[in-house]
């Protein structure tokens, strides 16, 4: 860079900046606030489900997993119990087909997603004790402890 042209730049900064403020400042600022909120955009429209959400509590008798799974049909949900974590994973799969027989065109698309996440229990489970109940968009889980 020209020694004027870096000077001028120097010279226009605070002088008590630091590496911490200018890694917020160029964070906060607006070119980047668009892309992130563009991204954060992209992603819940273009993806199904980008994340799992999921609240545990406690009784005096078990352990209880709530995930809301919106637009999830059960039959791709499964529940695994090892150790002392229960993994919730979803497999999705579409696959699309078109034919035109006067354009001999053909399509054929397939699309899947998957995503899954493991909730950590004080104590170990076993696969054979859960209870599990999938209704209304959201997936209980029972464990007994």
């Amino acid at each position: 860079m020209n020694k004027n042209i870096e000077d001028k730049v120097i010279s226009q900064l605070p002088e008590n900046l630091n590496f911490g403020d200018l890694i917020q400042q160029v964070l906060s600022s607006h070119p980047i606030q668009e892309f992130i909120k563009e991204i954060g955009e992209f992603a819940s429209e273009n993806l199904q489900f980008p994340y799992l959400d999921i609240s545990t509590t406690e009784t005096e008798e078990h352990y209880l997993i709530e995930a809301v799974l919106p637009n999830v049909n059960p039959q791709q949900v499964k529940v695994v119990a090892e150790g002392r974590y229960v993994t919730i994973s979803i497999q999705q799969r579409e696959e699309i087909t078109e034919e035109n027989s006067n354009t001999h065109y053909f399509r054929k698309s397939v699309t899947a997603n998957s995503i899954s996440r493991s909730v950590l229990l004080p104590a170990e489970v076993k696969q054979k004790d859960m209870i599990t109940l999938h209704r209304d968009d959201t997936l209980l889980i029972k464990i007994p402890k």
